[in-house]
C-alpha cells in the first residue's frame, strides 16, 4: 500500500493552519486586548476549522491502517496496536508540556499573564501535584494540549467501531451519531468539562474512519464527478461565508432582520458546524493537488511531510506558539505585522522539524558500509530476522504504509 500524498498534504496544511490560528488566539488570551489575525485560515471562511480536518483525517488513517490489522491479525493485536499508539501520543503530549514549562521559565519567554490565562501557573504553585495528576489522568489540560487527550481516548474506542464496521458501516455511523445527538440534547454530557467534548468529537473521528473503510470519498467522485462536486460544495461554502459575514457584521436584512446563527458550537460540534465541515471535506478533496503534483513541488512536498509526521509537528507547533506568545506578550509587540512575521517563522520551523524527523527516521548513520561493519561485529542477523523484516515493512521511513495517525 503506497502513501497517499494528498492525505498527507491536507493533514500538513491542517497542522500549519492550526498553528496560524493558535498564535493570535493565544495572544488574545494572554493580553486580553483586541488582536487582529493576518492569516486567512479555514476558520475565517466558515464555521469549521483546521482542527476538524486534523481529527477527521487522523480517523481516516486509523480506519485505513487498523482495519487491515484487524483483518490480518485479529482483535487482540488491533487493540494492542491502538494502545501502543495511544501511549506514544500520551508521552508526546507530556513531553511537549514539559518543554513549554521549561521555555516559559526562561527570561526571554516568561509571561505571567500567559501562564495565568492558560492555567500553567497552577503547575508551578502549591497545588502543582494535584494539577499534574489531573493532566496525567486526562482530567484537564492547558490550552492546546487537550486535543491529544482526545486522540488517546478515541484510539481505545476505534477497534470496537471497526469491528462493528466489518458487519455494517451504517451501523457504526449510527452508533456514533446517536452519542453525538445525546450531547446536542444535553451539552453537559462531557468528561471533566473538556473543551473538545469527546462524546461529540468522536463523530468527526468516526466519519473519517468510515470514509476510509468504505472508500466514501472515492465513490462520491466516481458517482457524481469531480466538477459537479466542486460546484455544489463550493457554492454551499460560499453561501455559508456570506451568512457568516452578515452574522458577524450584525447587519439587518430586509424581511429577515438580524441573523443569529446557532448550531456552531465548537465544544459540542454543533449541527451547522458539522454540516459545514462535511461539505468542506468534499470540496477540499476536489481541489487538493494530485499526488504526482505534490511530489514534484518542493513547497507542496514539504507541507505533505508535515502531515506525514503530524504528531511530532503538532507538538512542536504548540511549543513554538507558547514561546512566541510569551515573547510577544512580554515585549508588547502584538501588532498584525509582528504576528504575521512570527507566524511565518513558526510555520517555517515546523517544516524544518518535519524534515529533521524524516532524516532521523531514515537512520542515516546506518549506511550500507556501517551496516556491514555492524553485522560483522554483532552476531544477530538483523537484515534477515523475521521480526525485523516485519518492522521494516511497516516502517515509516520505508514509505510503504501510511504512518500511524496522530
Amino acid at each position: 500500500m503506497q502513501r497517499d500524498l494528498r492525505i498527507d498534504f491536507v493533514r500538513g496544511a491542517g497542522v500549519l493552519m492550526i498553528a496560524a490560528d493558535h498564535l493570535p488566539g493565544l495572544l488574545h488570551t494572554a493580553t486580553g486586548g483586541p488582536i487582529t489575525s493576518p492569516f486567512i485560515t479555514w476558520m475565517r471562511l466558515g464555521w469549521s476549522s483546521a482542527a476538524e480536518f486534523f481529527v477527521f483525517f487522523s480517523g481516516y488513517l486509523v480506519g485505513l491502517i487498523y482495519m487491515q490489522t484487524l483483518r490480518n491479525q485479529g482483535v487482540a493485536l488491533t487493540y494492542a496496536r491502538a494502545g501502543h499508539r495511544a501511549w506514544q501520543i500520551y508521552v508526546a503530549n507530556v513531553l511537549a508540556l514539559c518543554a513549554v514549562l521549561i521555555l516559559l521559565r526562561l527570561p526571554l519567554f516568561h509571561s505571567q499573564p500567559l501562564e495565568v490565562a492558560t492555567r500553567l501557573d497552577v503547575l508551578g504553585a502549591g497545588g502543582a501535584t494535584s494539577a499534574l495528576i489531573a493532566f496525567l489522568t486526562l482530567q484537564s489540560a492547558p490550552a492546546f494540549f487537550e486535543i491529544l487527550h482526545l486522540y488517546v481516548a478515541l484510539l481505545f474506542v476505534a477497534p470496537l467501531l471497526l469491528l462493528v464496521a466489518r458487519r455494517s458501516i451504517v451501523a457504526a455511523i449510527a452508533c456514533s451519531v446517536a452519542v453525538w445527538a445525546c450531547v446536542q440534547w444535553n451539552p453537559n454530557l462531557n468528561i471533566a468539562s473538556w473543551n473538545f467534548n469527546p462524546f461529540a468529537w468522536q463523530l468527526v473521528f468516526v466519519l473519517g474512519m468510515m470514509c476510509s473503510v468504505g472508500r466514501v470519498l472515492e465513490k462520491l467522485t466516481e458517482a457524481f464527478g469531480r466538477r459537479r462536486l466542486l460546484i455544489v460544495s463550493g457554492s454551499l461554502l460560499l453561501l455559508a461565508l456570506m451568512v457568516k459575514v452578515v452574522d458577524k457584521a450584525g447587519w439587518s436584512l430586509p424581511l429577515l432582520g438580524a441573523i443569529d446563527v446557532t448550531g456552531i458550537d465548537r465544544t459540542t460540534v454543533g449541527p451547522l458546524l458539522l454540516l459545514h465541515f462535511v461539505v468542506s471535506v468534499v470540496f477540499v478533496m476536489q481541489v487538493v493537488p494530485r499526488g504526482q503534483t505534490i511530489a514534484r513541488s518542493a513547497a507542496l512536498a514539504l507541507v505533505a511531510r508535515v502531515g506525514q509526521y503530524s504528531l511530532e509537528c503538532f507538538c512542536v507547533s504548540t511549543v513554538l506558539v507558547y514561546a512566541a506568545v510569551g515573547w510577544m506578550s512580554r515585549t508588547g509587540y502584538t501588532g498584525p505585522l509582528t504576528i504575521f512575521v512570527t507566524g511565518m517563522l513558526v510555520m517555517a520551523l515546523i517544516g524544518l522539524w518535519a524534515v529533521l524527523i524524516n532524516w532521523l527516521r531514515a537512520q542515516p548513520w546506518r549506511s550500507s558500509s556501517a551496516a556491514g561493519a555492524a553485522q560483522d561485529s554483532v552476531s544477530v542477523p538483523e537484515a534477515t530476522s523475521p521480526r525485523t523484516t516485519m518492522t521494516d515493512t511497516r516502517s515509516i521511513a520505508a514509505g510503504n504504509l501510511p504512518r500511524e495517525p496522530a
